[in-house]
């Protein structure tokens, strides 16, 4: 017979019986059987479902237990068996057997392994596509960037790391902890994340990049070639290299065609940033 603050459809409120009459802000003071009165912070309060052996709280509701086989995240409370191992409720047997990874469907024993253990290929592991890296499952895939080139992961660690690159590459620290291989470039060539990819010849489309043309210049939009360079083009063109007769953003012009970039306007003699 009260207003509650808060709405039947907000979280905690749908089994509330009574809200406090005479406040502005009328919290739940009461809550329906099965239910519990649950101060979510200081003041605020609502209705948590009282759970049983068969379910397992998650918010303020309740939800089964999920049989052997069932999806899990992790969390044991959400199985029946008590166990959630790689993503799936174990049997009771393969909560006896210790197992560390249990199967959808079943929840029996998984013969894969898991992050840090030996393998012998990268089906041995347990997860998508995990790379088997010296006989030992890493923590990345192997389409993971930089794992391509990785010959050794590191053993007995749930966040297995690449130890060791193949010949040709470098062990990379991508943030604290974290490891890849990283290809070596040589004077034909310019990294690009982990990879190195070819330079491009006189005219070949760049963005912005010396690195990324032979000429070691690319000015806009294009490698230039070793004349354009000696010459100190602003900007060169494709498919030759050679300096453009268009004029840069704030130099002179006398028409719109005279200014590079797409539509870029001409106005009292000046090619402007905008079109």
């Amino acid at each position: 017979g009260v207003c509650c603050y808060e709405r039947r459809s907000d979280f905690g409120m749908e089994r509330c019986t009574q809200c406090e009459a005479g406040n502005s802000y009328s919290q739940c003071t009461q809550c329906a059987s099965g239910s519990d009165l649950y101060e979510r912070m200081i003041g605020w309060t609502a209705c948590k479902e009282q759970c049983n052996s068969t379910t397992y709280p998650n918010g303020y509701d309740c939800y089964a237990k999920g049989n052997a086989g069932a999806s899990c995240d992790g969390d044991d409370d959400q199985c029946l068996s008590g166990s959630c191992k790689g993503g799936y409720c174990c049997s009771d047997t393969a909560v006896s057997q210790s197992c560390t990874i249990c199967v959808s469907g079943t929840g029996s024993c998984s013969t894969q392994k898991s992050i840090g253990e030996s393998c012998s290929s990268d089906s041995d592991c347990y997860g998508w596509n995990k790379k088997c890296a010296g006989g030992v499952c890493c923590y990345e895939r192997r389409s993971d960037f930089g794992m391509e080139r990785c010959t050794q992961c590191e053993a007995g660690n749930s966040y297995s790391q690449c130890t060791q690159c193949a010949s040709g590459s470098d062990l990379y620290e991508r943030m604290i902890g974290w490891t890849a291989c990283k290809e070596q470039c040589n004077s034909t060539t310019y990294p690009n994340g982990y990879d190195c990819y070819a330079k491009g010849n006189a005219g070949a489309s760049c963005d912005g990049d010396d690195d990324q043309c032979l000429s070691g210049s690319c000015k806009g939009g294009y490698c230039c070639s070793d004349t354009a360079v000696s010459q100190s083009c602003t900007i060169c063109v494709s498919g030759t290299g050679s300096c453009s007769t268009q004029k840069s953003i704030g130099e002179s012009c006398s028409s719109d065609s005279d200014c590079y970039g797409w539509n870029k306007k001409c106005a009292g003699g000046v090619c402007c940033y905008e079109r």
